[in-house]
């Protein structure tokens, strides 16, 4: 597990190398699970509200979804660096 988030009550929010960010409750059992990571993830982050959850990590993509909905609401990929060559 790379990250941890406390949610309310007994709520969890919680992503790592399971390919997988979730929703646990306090005895570490799955509530709800977010779809769409490819790799490890490495930062979590949730809304004040609790209804955003955010996670990104090795594979350069920050998913943002809606609590509710296990698909990812929004994408945003690292842009592809730019290949410069040296001329003499």
């Amino acid at each position: 597990m790379t990250g941890v988030v406390f949610l309310k009550g007994d709520l969890w929010v919680t992503t790592g190398n399971s390919k997988e960010s979730r929703v646990i409750n306090e005895n570490g059992e799955r509530v709800r699970g977010f779809t769409g990571l490819t790799d490890v993830a490495y930062a979590l982050a949730v809304s004040a509200d609790g209804r955003w959850v955010a996670a990104g990590g090795e594979d350069g993509v920050l998913r943002i979804w809606d609590r509710e909905v296990e698909a990812p609401k929004y994408l945003f990929e690292a842009p592809s660096p730019a290949i410069v060559t040296a001329t003499r």
